[in-house]
């Protein structure tokens, strides 16, 4: 089955520790969305946008391990969408937050994997760049994201240039 890819699991390293086997197949677009921050990555409905990610070709073994380091169904769920890939439309399984949480900015050390694992997929970092002054702009200050694996509390950071 085909998984679509747009935060963390872009990163090659972790995604070989999560879903051992599990192939990258290439970029793939998906229209309609764009990418926010609710502490870790996130995407939500924004007509004439389209969010650029990684196509993963997995198993129902790394279905499992992807449900487990997702949170699913409690932090994310999941659905089938329509992706581009190769010129063609293709259903994945993408997982988006469950309704009800903050926009809230990510943690240095979690918007660094992520422009690595960009980096290694050929994504835009520029869609990171924008997801991430988004997300500032929207904050309220008000909810703080304290991540348990990344292990800090964010705070503005730079992609640089």
């Amino acid at each position: 089955m085909r998984y679509f890819a747009y935060g963390a699991n872009t990163h090659h390293g972790q995604m070989a520790r999560r879903c051992p086997g599990a192939r990258y197949r290439g970029c793939a677009a998906l229209p309609g969305y764009e990418l926010i921050f609710r502490g870790c990555a996130d995407l939500r409905p924004a007509p004439g946008q389209v969010v650029q990610g990684a196509i993963w070709d997995i198993d129902e073994t790394h279905l499992l391990a992807l449900d487990r380091y997702e949170g699913y169904p409690t932090f994310y769920g999941r659905e089938r969408l329509t992706v581009e890939y190769e010129g063609c439309p293709v259903s994945a399984i993408v997982y988006l937050m469950q309704p009800g949480r903050s926009v809230v900015p990510p943690t240095a050390s979690y918007l660094q994997a992520l422009a690595e694992g960009y980096a290694a997929c050929q994504l835009p970092k520029e869609q990171l760049t924008a997801a991430a002054t988004r997300t500032y702009a929207e904050y309220d200050g008000e909810r703080v994201y304290r991540s348990r694996q990344w292990g800090e509390t964010p705070r503005p950071v730079s992609l640089g240039g």
